[in-house]
This record gives C-alpha cells, sequence and structure tokens, in this order.
C-alpha cells in the first residue's frame, strides 16, 4: 500500500496531502454571569458557570457543499481544527453534531478537511493521501469550546421555589462527565436571607418565582473573599 500510495503521488504529484495533527487549541478560563451583573434565568438554567476549557478553530459551513462534482459531501455544521502547516489547515471529517463528510460509492474513503491558505481552497484528503478540491466554498472560522476538552466547570442552576424556599442544584464537570459525588440539591429559605452561597459563590437573589430567578453575583466559586 505505501509503494501504491508513493506511485499515485508521483504520477499525481500535485494532488498529494497529508493531513497534520499539530493543532492542541487554547485553555481558556470560564465565568458566567460577572461579578456585581444582574441576571434572570428559568428553572433548570444555570445561574452561575466557572471552570475552564480547550479553546479550538473550528472551520464552519453555512449548508451543504459539494465536492468533486457531488463525489463528495460536507454537511453544515462546524468541523474542529485538528493541525496546519505553512500552506494550510487541517480539520476533522465530523463535524460538533455527529455528522460526517458523505462519500459516493465509488469515491475513495476521506480522512482530513483541509483550507489552502492562500486562496481558501476547500480540499477533501483521501485515505491514498490524494486531494479533491474546490473553490468559492463560503466558510467561516469560529473559536467553540471543545466538547472533548480535558475542562472543569462548576455550575448553580435554578430549580424552582415553594413557598418562601427556593431550590438550587450544584454540579461539576470534568472531561464533559457530570460528576455524580460533587452534585448536590440545596434549599435556601429567603425569609432568613436574600443571600445564598454555595462553594465560595455568594448570589443576591433579587426576584424568584416558581418559573423564573432574578439575581446579582456578588462571588463567584473562586472570587477572593
Amino acid at each position: 500500500m505505501n509503494k501504491l500510495n508513493l506511485a499515485l503521488c508521483l504520477v499525481l504529484l500535485t494532488a498529494c496531502a497529508a493531513p497534520k495533527f499539530n493543532y492542541t487549541g487554547k485553555a481558556e478560563n470560564l465565568s458566567w454571569p460577572s461579578i456585581g451583573e444582574t441576571n434572570t434565568v428559568g428553572i433548570g438554567e444555570n445561574m452561575l458557570n466557572q471552570g475552564y476549557a480547550l479553546q479550538m478553530d473550528a472551520l464552519s459551513f453555512d449548508s451543504l457543499q459539494k465536492i468533486a462534482g457531488g463525489a463528495y459531501k460536507i454537511p453544515p455544521g462546524e468541523y474542529v481544527k485538528t493541525g496546519e502547516d505553512e500552506n494550510a489547515d487541517y480539520y476533522l471529517i465530523s463535524n460538533t453534531n455527529g455528522s460526517r463528510v458523505m462519500v459516493g460509492m465509488l469515491a475513495d474513503p476521506i480522512i482530513s478537511i483541509m483550507k489552502i491558505k492562500k486562496n481558501n481552497e476547500i480540499c477533501l484528503i483521501t485515505a491514498l493521501n490524494l486531494k479533491s478540491c474546490s473553490k468559492n466554498i463560503p466558510t467561516t472560522i469560529k473559536k467553540i469550546n471543545s466538547t472533548n476538552a480535558n475542562g472543569f466547570q462548576q455550575n448553580l442552576l435554578y430549580s424552582g421555589k415553594i413557598g418562601n424556599r427556593i431550590k438550587l442544584s450544584y454540579r461539576e464537570f470534568q472531561n464533559n462527565m457530570a460528576r455524580q459525588a460533587f452534585s448536590n440539591d440545596v434549599e435556601y429559605d429567603l425569609s432568613e436571607s436574600h443571600q445564598v452561597g454555595y462553594k465560595g459563590a455568594l448570589l443576591e437573589i433579587i426576584n424568584a418565582t416558581n418559573q423564573s430567578v432574578t439575581y446579582k453575583v456578588i462571588r463567584n466559586f473562586n472570587t477572593p473573599k
């Protein structure tokens, strides 16, 4: 197979390409809402979110794109970057929604999406390290939090109100998986105080109903006391 690949590349030198996997993204701190900000959320929505995640570049297509006369079809969505060299950037063949580049019956399998830097041409790299390209395909580059990121997040969710008591749910996520041992549901009596706190975070409850809550962030999970 290696000899076959080499022979094909020698015959079709301009069509040869190999994907790169040297891109790691950037670690990003997450903190929402800001200290002192007033916000309103509904039941089941995040009141407080803090942690870190891996921010990645992604190639975004707004609509279905056809390559090589329709032999390949790229579904709309965001495709995370895997690598780069001086000539091009390389991306996964599956988008963040789980849809993959569609391959026709007689077409070679695809291993990477390639975006050429000098002219923004979009190419698909096959298992034989050959590429099939199309010009004038509209794309944008977006920043997304990778679903595979080695991240950690702390969340407080609003769970409703009964009488003068409100319910909050605390959740921790590591690698996008809930840490069951670090999840808890708590209640607060607003007749005692409109300030509620958990694991260092402190919120002032301005108004609460069984549908939504309006509050102000006094201190986040890791705000120095």
